[in-house]
This record gives C-alpha cells, structure tokens and sequence, in this order.
C-alpha cells in the first residue's frame, strides 16, 4: 500500500479509532501510523478537538422526558 492510501486509509478510520469501534489489531495499526505521520495526526487531532468542543457545548441534560415518551409511544405504534 502506497503512503498516501495508508494516509486515505488511516483518515477515513479516524472516527471508528475515536468511537472505539476497531479491533485491537487496527487501533495498532492507526497508532502506529499516527506517530510517524504529522498529517494523519494532525486530522486525529482536530476530530479530537471537536469532540471536546461538541461535548462542551452540549453539556450533561440528558433526553427530555416529554421528548423520551413521544418515542416510546411512536415505537409502541409501529410494533417495536
């Protein structure tokens, strides 16, 4: 594989790392790249900035309740 579509690669996987959705064996693999390459990290850095930022921003309440029985009523309708 060429640099840059490990590049393409590792970018495009870089919300799967954040989400905690690869396998060990990937999470590896993107770690690695990550050190060596300046580009990837700065990419992993920003997702990682605006993940703090979202969080933040929208702060701990949870779900209203009004807003949670609207759903279960609505699934409860459709059979689920």
């Amino acid at each position: 594989m060429s640099e840059i579509e490990e590049c393409r690669r590792t970018v495009e996987r870089v919300y799967a790392f954040h989400d905690g959705e690869l396998s060990a064996a990937e999470v590896d693999q993107i770690g690695t790249h990550l050190l060596a390459c300046q580009n990837c990290l700065g990419e992993y850095e920003i997702e990682k900035a605006m993940r703090v930022l979202i969080k933040r921003s929208c702060g701990t309440s949870g779900v209203p309740e009004s807003l949670h029985l609207k759903i279960k009523e609505s699934l409860g309708e459709i059979g689920l």
